[in-house]
C-alpha cells in the first residue's frame, strides 16, 4: 500500500485521505496543495 499520498491533520494529527477537504476527526478544513 502506497502511503506517500497521505496527509495528517495539523490540529489533531488524525489520518486524513489525500483528497479530503476537511479532517473527519476534528472537522478542520485542510488546504490541499497538490
Amino acid at each position: 500500500m502506497n502511503t506517500e499520498n497521505n496527509q495528517y491533520c495539523p490540529a489533531c494529527n488524525a489520518f486524513v485521505g489525500i483528497d479530503a477537504k476537511e479532517c473527519p476527526s476534528c472537522g478542520l478544513f485542510l488546504s490541499v496543495t497538490e
